[in-house]
This record gives structure tokens, sequence and C-alpha cells, in this order.
């Protein structure tokens, strides 16, 4: 029995994780992130990455890192408080002690999964940044966040 609700556990977060990368994926694949993480347009922010963004997508984390692994900009939300938050410190650290998470000129590879840091669990979905018709070379990544907070673990069980 024990095995069974392991196994369905991880199905659980894998469909999540899924369903999320599907998500990031638009965001990551189009010409206006593209060139968003090579000139920092302000209208980017302005016209995307809105409070309302991050309520209507249940987000609470959205980094653009620049090819050269510096980060573009970053946002955090509080989901609870509906107010924006400094981006966590713990994920700062896990982005900069492992470079995992960022993707390099030719690479495309997608990492997404849990990671804990020391606000909690946060479910991550890290992807390549590409144009409209996911081509390269890469210019950046992008990193979005879901904490796996207690209405997260309610949904599973």
């Amino acid at each position: 029995m024990a095995t069974k609700n392991v196994e369905r556990v991880l199905s659980a977060i894998s469909n999540d994780a899924d369903s999320f990368d599907i998500f990031v994926h638009d965001w990551a694949s189009w010409d206006d992130t593209y060139n968003f993480v090579q000139n920092s347009n302000y209208d980017y922010i302005q016209t995307n990455l809105m409070d309302e963004t991050f309520i209507n997508s249940k987000l609470n984390l959205m980094l653009f890192i620049n090819i050269s692994g510096q980060p573009v900009f970053g946002k955090a939300f509080d989901l609870h408080i509906m107010t924006e938050v400094p981006v966590p410190d713990g994920i700062l650290e896990k982005i900069s002690l492992n470079g995992i998470f960022l993707c390099t000129f030719n690479e495309t590879k997608v990492i997404k999964g849990l990671i804990l840091i020391p606000e909690g669990p946060m479910l991550i979905v890290s992807r390549p940044i590409l144009t409209s018709y996911d081509e390269g070379p890469a210019k950046g990544t992008l990193i979005m966040g879901r904490y796996y907070d207690s209405a997260q673990v309610a949904c599973i069980a």
C-alpha cells in the first residue's frame, strides 16, 4: 500500500511538472522574451510581468537570465498576501552554485522538478530562451517557480 501511495504522489508531481513546463515553454520560446533577455526592454516588464500574471498563473517566481548567467530580471510574488516580495535568496544560491539550471549558447535542456530551499519546497522549470519558432541559439534561461505549500500538498493528497 505504501509503495502504491508513493507512486501516486510521484505521478502527481510529475504531471504537475509537465503541465507547468508547457506554460513555461510558451514564455521561453517567444520572440518578445528572446529580445527582452538581450535588451532589458522596460516595456516587456510593464506589459507582461505585472502582478496579475502571477496571480492568474499561480506563479511565485520568474527569473530571466542572460547567456552569460547574469540575471536580467527577477520577480517573486506571494500568492497568500497578493504582493510582490524579494526573490528568495535560497533560489538565487541554488542557481549560482549549481549551473545545472542555466542553459548555454547551444543547449536546449529543460530542467523540471522540486527543489528544497530555505523558504520551502518549490516546483521549478528551467528552459532555454529561444525564438517563437523554438530556434536558437539560446539567449539565456527562463526559470519559473511555484511553491509546494499546504494547498499544493492537499491537491496531491
